[in-house]
C-alpha cells in the first residue's frame, strides 16, 4: 500500500510540481511585467523630473546668462555713453539728443558756447524758442519726419544770430524703438558772411565790369575752349547760353581776325606782350566799337597751360581822345591867335597914334582953306586915304578882338539875306545856291557890319573852292539850343545860339592845311586870289561876339563851316543906338590928358575951334594934382587909357573920388573891350576908340553936356514948390 502511496504521492508531486511551476512561472513572469513596468513608470517619471530639472538648469543658466549680460551691457552702454559724451564735447560741433516732447536731454560744451546758455539753462527745455521766427516752422517739420524714421539737414538761426547747418537722426533705443532725435549742427556763420562778402564782391565786380565795359576771359590751350565772363559777352554783342565763347561767333564780329590772333599765338609760343587794340561789329547791333585787350601766359612745370585776359570796350575813351585832341588843337590855335592878335593890336596902337593927329590936321585943314583952294582936292585924298587906314586898324583890332564896336541888337536873317543877294550877282551858272533862313531865327547883338563881313568871306571862300568844275553852294540858318552834351566847341557855353551853316561841295581841305586855316595870312590859293587874312578876321570877328566857328572837312568831299552866335531875346529893345552926330560947340571947361604930346596938341587946337577951354596935361599924374587943388575949375575929363605911371581907368577912379559927379569920357586905341560892369562902377559916361574923327568926338561932348542940362532941369522941376 505504502509503495502505491509513495508512487501516488510521488505522481501528487509530480502533479504539483507540473502545476505549481507554470503558475510560478506565470507569477514570475507578471511580476516581472508588473515590475518591468513599474520601473518604466518610475523610470519615465525619473525621466521626465530630470528633463523638467534640465529645463530648469537651461532656464535658470539663461536667466544667469542675461542677467550677466544685461549687467554687462548696461555697463558697456553707460561706459560707451560716457566716452562718446567725452568725444561729442570735445568736438567743435554743437551736438544735442531731444525726446520726443522736443526737449533737450542732452547737449555738449560747443552747444552751451553757440547758444550762449548754460546747460542747466538747456536740458528739460523745449529747443523750439531758441531759434529765430523765421526758422521754427521748418524746424518742427524736420522735428517731425526725423520722428519718422527720416535723416534730414537743415539751416537754422539761432536767436543770438549764430546760424549752423544741422544733421538730425533718429535717436533708438536698444530695442531699436525712436526715443528722440539727435543732431550735429556745424556754425557757419562766418563761412556765410564769407559767402556773402564774395557775393557782394562778385556783385560788385560784374558791377564795375558793366560800368567800365571791361570783361575777362580764360583760354585753355589743352582743349582750344575760352570761357568768357558775362560782359566779354556783351561787350561782343553775344547771348550767353553757355560760359564759353563761340570763338567762330567772336571772329566773325572781328573784321581783322587774322591780325587780332597774331600777338596770341606770338604769347603761346613765344611769351611775348601780349596788349592790342582792335575794332568789333557787335554781333546783336552791328555797332563799331573798339576793344582793348590785354593778357598774360600762364606756365606750370615750363608747360604753357593757359591765357588769361581781360577786354574793354573803350568805344568812349577813343571818342573822350579824338574830343580831347580837338580841343588841343583849339587851344593851340586859341592860344596862337591871342598871341597874333597881341601883336597886331601893338601894330595897331602904334598906328592909331599915327593917323590922330594925321586925321586931326588933316580935318582942321580942310575946314581951314577956301572951297576952291587946289590944295582940297589934295587934302581930301589924305583925309580918304586916313579914313582908310582907319578902317584897316579897325581889322586889325577885330582880328586881335580889341576892336571897340558898338553892339546893337538886329535881326541876322535879314543881314544873311542881304548877303546872298549880292552873291548872286556874283556867282557862276555853274554853282547852284540852295537855301534855307529862318526868319524866326532870333536876334544878335552885335555888329551887323562885320557880321556880314563873316558871311561874305565864308561863301566867298566856297565860291572859290568850286570856282573851276562848280557845284552847290549850301547855306542854312537856324536858331540852336546848345546843351551840356552836345557842345560842338570849346569855346561855346550852353545856352540859345544861332547857327549859320555855309557848306560846298568842293575839293575840300587837306587834314594838315585844317588846323592852320584860321592863321593869319594862311592861304592855298593863287597869289592874287587871297591874302590869308579872310577866315583870321572872320575867327576875330566870332571870338568878339562870344561865338564859335567848327569846320568839317576832308579832300574831294568839300567843307563844312558851322558859325555859332548867342541869340537873344526877340523884345529886345535897341536904346543903345547911335544917336545922329551933334556938331554944335560950347564954351564948357575940359581937362585934356594924353601921354602923346602931338596928339595933346592937336586934340587941344580942334576942341578950342569948338569954343571950349581947353587944359591939357601929358602926364596922368600932374593931371590928377591940378584937379585936386581946383576940382570944380573943370566940366569934364577927356582922357588918354594906356599911359605910364596912372592908366586913364585909374586916374578916372582917382578923379571921381574927388569929385564924383565930374563928366569923363575915354579914348583908346588899344585895349580889351572893357565890361559894361566896370565903366558903370568907374563912372566913365563915353568910350571912344581911336582915331578918332572931330565929328565924333564934338558930338560926344555935346551929348553928355546937354544930358547933364536935361538932367538938372528934372531935378529942378522936382524940386519947384506947386504954384498955388
Amino acid at each position: 500500500m505504502f509503495p502505491e502511496s509513495s508512487m501516488s504521492f510521488e505522481l501528487i508531486n509530480i502533479n504539483l510540481f507540473s502545476i505549481c511551476i507554470p503558475l510560478l512561472f506565470v507569477f514570475l513572469i507578471v511580476g516581472y511585467l508588473i515590475l518591468k513596468r513599474e520601473v518604466k513608470l518610475k523610470t519615465r517619471n525619473l525621466e521626465i523630473e530630470i528633463e523638467i530639472r534640465k529645463q530648469a538648469e537651461v532656464a535658470l543658466r539663461e536667466a544667469e546668462t542675461n542677467y550677466r549680460l544685461m549687467v554687462e551691457s548696461q555697463n558697456n552702454i553707460e561706459e560707451s555713453l560716457h566716452e562718446k559724451k567725452v568725444f561729442l564735447d570735445n568736438i567743435s560741433d554743437l551736438a544735442y539728443i531731444a525726446d520726443m516732447e522736443g526737449n533737450l536731454t542732452y547737449v555738449n560744451s560747443a552747444a552751451e558756447r553757440i547758444i550762449g546758455l548754460g546747460s542747466s539753462e538747456i536740458i528739460s527745455q523745449p529747443f523750439v524758442p531758441l531759434f529765430m521766427e523765421k526758422d521754427r516752422q521748418s524746424l518742427i517739420d524736420v522735428y517731425d519726419r526725423t520722428l519718422a524714421g527720416e535723416s534730414l539737414e537743415n539751416t537754422l538761426t539761432f536767436m543770438n544770430g549764430v546760424t549752423c547747418h544741422f544733421t538730425s537722426l533718429p535717436f533708438t533705443s536698444s530695442a531699436g524703438k525712436v526715443v528722440g532725435t539727435f543732431g550735429i549742427g556745424r556754425d557757419i556763420t562766418e563761412t556765410l558772411k564769407t559767402q556773402k562778402a564774395f557775393q557782394e564782391s562778385e556783385a560788385r565786380l560784374k558791377k564795375a565790369q558793366s560800368i567800365a565795359k571791361i570783361g575777362n576771359w580764360e583760354y585753355d590751350i589743352a582743349t582750344g575752349e575760352v570761357w568768357g565772363s558775362e560782359e566779354a559777352f556783351v561787350i561782343y554783342g553775344i547771348e550767353r547760353t553757355s560760359p564759353t565763347l563761340p570763338l567762330d561767333r567772336v571772329e566773325a564780329c572781328t573784321p581783322d581776325a587774322p591780325k587780332v590772333n597774331k600777338p596770341l599765338v606770338d604769347l603761346v609760343q613765344k611769351n611775348k606782350k601780349y596788349d592790342i587794340e582792335f575794332e568789333v561789329f557787335k554781333e546783336n547791333s552791328g555797332e563799331k566799337i573798339f576793344i582793348h585787350s590785354v593778357a598774360e601766359l600762364i606756365i606750370e612745370n615750363g608747360i604753357p597751360k593757359k591765357v588769361l585776359g581781360v577786354i574793354q570796350d573803350i568805344t568812349e575813351q577813343k571818342k573822350a581822345e579824338k574830343e580831347k585832341e580837338l580841343l588841343r588843337k583849339q587851344l593851340r590855335q586859341s592860344q596862337k591867335m591871342e598871341s597874333i592878335g597881341t601883336l597886331a593890336g601893338g601894330i595897331a596902337h602904334d598906328f592909331n597914334n599915327i593917323l590922330v593927329p594925321v586925321l586931326g590936321y588933316t580935318e582942321m585943314m580942310i575946314e581951314d582953306i577956301d572951297d576952291n583952294d587946289p590944295l582940297r582936292a589934295s587934302l581930301n585924298e589924305v583925309l580918304s586915304g586916313t579914313m582908310r587906314a582907319k578902317d584897316l586898324v579897325k581889322q586889325i583890332l577885330t582880328f586881335s578882338r580889341q576892336a571897340e564896336k558898338e553892339r546893337k541888337p538886329f535881326k541876322f536873317h535879314i543881314i544873311i539875306k542881304e548877303v546872298l543877294n549880292l552873291s548872286r550877282a556874283m556867282l557862276p551858272s555853274t554853282i547852284v545856291i540852295e537855301q534855307d533862313v529862318h526868319d524866326d531865327c532870333g536876334m544878335v547883338m552885335g555888329d551887323p557890319t562885320q557880321i556880314h563881313q563873316v558871311a561874305m568871306n565864308l561863301i566867298t571862300n566856297a565860291f572859290q573852292a568850286m570856282e573851276e568844275d562848280g557845284g552847290t553852294l549850301s547855306v542854312q540858318l537856324k536858331a540852336v539850343d546848345i546843351t551840356p552834351e552836345n557842345i560842338p566847341s570849346a569855346e561855346l557855353s550852353p545856352g540859345p545860339y544861332v547857327c549859320l551853316t555855309v557848306q560846298d561841295t568842293g575839293a575840300g581841305i587837306d587834314v594838315a592845311n585844317l588846323e592852320m586855316i584860321f592863321n593869319p595870312y594862311f592861304t592855298t590859293k593863287e597869289t592874287d586870289k587871297g591874302t590869308g587874312l579872310g577866315l583870321a578876321i572872320v575867327y576875330g570877328i566870332i571870338q568878339s561876339h562870344k561865338g564859335g566857328i567848327t569846320v568839317q572837312s576832308e579832300p574831294g568831299q568839300g567843307a563844312l563851316f558851322n558859325v555859332y552866335f548867342p541869340r537873344i531875346a526877340h523884345d529886345m529893345d535897341s536904346k543903345n543906338e547911335r544917336k545922329p552926330v551933334d556938331m554944335n560947340t560950347g564954351n564948357e571947361r575940359i581937362l585934356l590928358v594924353d601921354d602923346e604930346v602931338v596928339i595933346l596938341e592937336m586934340v587941344s587946337k580942334m576942341l578950342k575951334r569948338f569954343g571950349y577951354g581947353i587944359t591939357t596935361f601929358n602926364s596922368s599924374t600932374e593931371a590928377l594934382e591940378a584937379f585936386r587943388s581946383d576940382p570944380d575949375n573943370f566940366e569934364m575929363v577927356i582922357t588918354d587909357m594906356t599911359m605910364p605911371n596912372l592908366t586913364g581907368d585909374r586916374l578916372i577912379i582917382e578923379l571921381k573920388k574927388i569929385r564924383p559927379g565930374i563928366p569923363v569920357i575915354l579914348c583908346t586905341g588899344f585895349s580889351d573891350r572893357i565890361p559894361d560892369a566896370i565903366i558903370s562902377s568907374i563912372g566913365i559916361d563915353r568910350i571912344l576908340v581911336k582915331p578918332i574923327t572931330r565929328e565924333e568926338l564934338a558930338g560926344a561932348i555935346r551929348d553928355i553936356f546937354d544930358t547933364l542940362v536935361k538932367s538938372k532941369i528934372s531935378m529942378a522941376t522936382k524940386k519947384a514948390p506947386p504954384i498955388a
